[in-house]
């Protein structure tokens, strides 16, 4: 009881003291807020002036409490001009971070998909696009990765495997919030953009959202599906290649003109703090000035990885279009070449979202309001976007030498499925002897799955389905 009769007098302190929850100063003592002392950046409120110092008046514990959460309900602490642009900024970061993160996982999600590993019964255990699934190619001993995707669009074309239910619902995801942080429209902070201006931020917006939230939409189709339907075979491929060239071709270049823009105006007078208008309201109580040049560097060397990335990305674009896409492939260097234009396609997916992770940093140092205390979220969320888009690159770096990092791009390292698979794979084996044992209704798979190995399946014919592939022919590949 003594800890519950502790916590009004705790409030009270508080409440005495310092005048910490108070959105405006009290008449009964010489208070100075935690936001003017500590300075909390832009989009966090500004600091308030210090009061006057009447004669101290004597308040219970209670009437204290009371007068603290009235005071705050009446007028709740102001904020600044850059609280929109900060929220704007870390929802563009979080859309940034779900495409990277999701794209960096098709890779794993895929080698789970029903239709890579088992195929579909109405074609025989093959996939819709034709090709023999992992496990027919498994027992036919042959390298599972005949059965690898030749495109990210091919990878989540299943609307009910797992690779569609996570990663093209995080593209989807990522749309909505590209158009609620509304990324590019003119704002009044810092600066306020013209009439060209905002059509072009307008369309900045507008390229990465449509692709986006249409291509899981309108996903690739296999051969078999195009069969089915002239609608599907005589449009179907142009609809999709139409909707994804908005972020090939739009995103890099509408960014690289943006980053020209941006530096452009930033050295024609480098000491000016315009860009970084400051939460005092005399910019001579502001922080140190190294405060201000730290977030200057911070912003300029973000803007620069920036264009650098969207450089990156239109050289992978270019790529995409000069690669030969194999739907079957029929030997080791075709499967070497199917998995390179996947590698090719997913780092540039991933490194659009990086892109747009990077903008979002580079806006909260335009928000930041030339505070010391803005690097407690700016640092740790630098830290995070850098880690994922080291890891999208390190992937592509690898598969500039297929022959001889085949195994680590396709997340085999040792050649067979990875101890987070097989895991899932032991589960999936655990629900079919369920099935099996109480005689149950069938899943569609299970049957596929049977009928291929001839028997109930175990986790050891899994575990000695092997990735890779001959040497004596890796050798003759030219990729």
């Amino acid at each position: 009881m003594k800890v519950f009769a502790a916590i009004p007098f705790l409030f009270g302190c508080i409440n005495q003291t310092n005048g910490t929850f108070l959105p405006r100063h009290r008449p009964h003592a010489r208070t100075v807020s935690v936001i003017a002392a500590v300075g909390v950046p832009r989009g966090g409120g500004i600091g308030q002036k210090e009061s006057s110092t009447p004669k101290k008046q004597t308040l219970t514990t209670l009437q204290s409490v009371k007068k603290t959460f009235t005071e705050m309900k009446a007028k709740p602490i102001s904020a600044s001009g850059s609280t929109g642009a900060l929220v704007q900024s870390l929802i563009l970061y979080t859309g940034g971070m779900f495409t990277l993160i999701a794209v960096n996982k098709v890779r794993d999600f895929f080698v789970q998909e029903g239709n890579f590993l088992f195929g579909l019964a109405s074609l025989g255990g093959k996939s819709s696009y034709e090709r023999d699934s992992a496990m027919k190619n498994c027992l036919n001993g042959k390298s599972i990765l005949y059965s690898w995707p030749s495109s990210m669009s091919e990878a989540y074309a299943d609307s009910n495997g797992i690779t569609s239910k996570v990663v093209a619902t995080c593209l989807s995801f990522t749309a909505l919030l590209l158009m609620s942080c509304q990324l590019g429209r003119p704002s009044v902070f810092p600066i306020k953009a013209g009439y060209y201006g905002s059509i072009f931020n307008f369309v900045r917006m507008m390229a990465p959202a449509f692709t986006a939230f249409f291509i899981p939409h309108i996903s690739s189709l296999g051969r078999d599906n195009y069969t089915k339907s002239p609608g599907l075979y005589d449009r179907g491929k142009k609809i999709h290649s139409l909707t994804a060239l908005p972020a090939l071709f739009g995103v890099p270049v509408l960014e690289l003109i943006a980053v020209v823009l941006n530096l452009a105006s930033f050295f024609q007078n480098p000491r000016s703090n315009k860009l970084f208008p400051s939460d005092s309201n005399n910019d001579d109580e502001t922080s140190a000035p190294w405060v201000g040049t730290l977030y200057k560097t911070l912003w300029v060397g973000t803007t620069v990885l920036r264009g650098v990335i969207a450089m990156a990305i239109l050289y992978m674009a270019s790529r995409v279009i000069g690669m030969l896409v194999v739907d079957v492939a029929q030997d080791t260097c075709e499967v070497l070449k199917t998995i390179n234009g996947f590698t090719n396609e997913v780092s540039m997916c991933g490194l659009i979202g990086g892109l747009y992770a990077f903008l979002a940093i580079s806006q909260m140092c335009e928000s930041s309001g030339r505070k010391l205390s803005s690097l407690i979220y700016i640092t740790p969320l630098l830290m995070f976007v850098s880690y994922h888009t080291l890891q999208t690159i390190s992937t592509r770096i690898l598969s500039l030498d297929m022959k001889k990092n085949y195994l680590k791009v396709v997340n085999m390292p040792h050649g067979y499925f990875s101890k987070d698979v097989m895991s899932v794979m032991v589960n999936y084996l655990k629900m079919l002897k369920g099935f099996d044992d109480t005689g149950a209704v069938k899943l569609p798979s299970y049957d596929i799955v049977k009928e291929l190995f001839g028997h109930s399946p175990t986790v050891e014919d899994f575990k000695k389905c092997s990735a890779i592939l001959p040497a004596a022919e890796l050798e003759k590949c030219n990729v």
